[in-house]
């Protein structure tokens, strides 16, 4: 937890930005909820002397809710007229994403575009800032017509392959791969808890996981299931419950 608050500290000295300074903040605050969860399960005093010995005094995890709570997060004009995105389409998309925005804490730092393959309507993931900040991005795929999408959609979910059945679906899907990762500050975070999720693959949440035998994907496809009401493995449930739940805002 001291290395948090250092971390807030040298960010405020340093101009970083307040988006920056707000997660920061919210990956304190979490650590600190279960600190104190964990103190009381095993009847233990709590020692928070110990942490405030840096000479930091305490701080404050409020101003980045406020800013969270105003924060929008929408496709640029830039990377939707590169995709080829229609009102229509677009509309849905945003509306998809704010209502998860809405759901859950979701630190998206940026929306772009590229080639992907064919097979993509998006891909989401993290990467190095250019001072070593762990940023997550969704990017849209410029080699496919979103505007035809849809019906291609519902065929992949009538035949089992996805469990998405709409846009909405398919940005779950896709913020199922960010939340797990938001308290992960370094690389060296982020790779271990990947590689501990891809070992909790969970057969028989749909085709398209089965293929892939990652449990980051079938973690993804129950959490698309779970949001619809639609029946899934309790390890699954437990999984999601385990990494994504904590982030459900109240």
């Amino acid at each position: 937890m001291r290395v948090y608050r250092q971390d807030i500290k040298l960010m405020k000295e340093g101009g970083v930005s307040e988006l920056e300074i707000m997660g920061a903040k919210a990956r304190y605050k979490k650590t600190m909820d279960e600190y104190v969860k964990f103190s009381k399960a095993m009847k233990l005093p709590e020692q928070r002397d110990r942490i405030y010995m840096d000479g930091l005094g305490r701080i404050s995890t409020k101003a980045g809710k406020k800013i969270l709570s105003s924060m929008k997060i929408s496709i640029p004009k830039e990377v939707a007229e590169k995709a080829g995105l229609d009102k229509s389409v677009e509309k849905k998309i945003n509306q998809a994403i704010k209502k998860l925005d809405k759901e859950y804490t979701i630190y998206l730092d940026s929306i772009e575009g590229g080639k992907l393959g064919r097979g993509d309507l998006l891909v989401s993931g993290a990467y190095l800032d250019k001072d070593g900040m762990l940023k997550h991005g969704l990017v849209f795929n410029y080699n496919i017509d979103y505007n035809k999408f849809e019906s291609r959609i519902k065929m992949l979910y009538s035949t089992g392959y996805m469990a998405g059945k709409s846009y909405e679906d398919y940005i779950a899907h896709e913020m199922a791969h960010i939340i797990p990762f938001q308290n992960c500050v370094t690389k060296k975070d982020y790779d271990e808890l990947t590689d501990e999720i891809y070992k909790s693959f969970v057969k028989g949440i749909s085709k398209y996981a089965d293929k892939e035998r990652d449990g980051r994907e079938s973690l993804a496809e129950a959490f698309v299931r779970y949001r619809n009401g639609e029946k899934i493995p309790d390890e699954s449930r437990k999984l999601i419950e385990k990494y994504i739940l904590p982030w459900r805002r109240k």
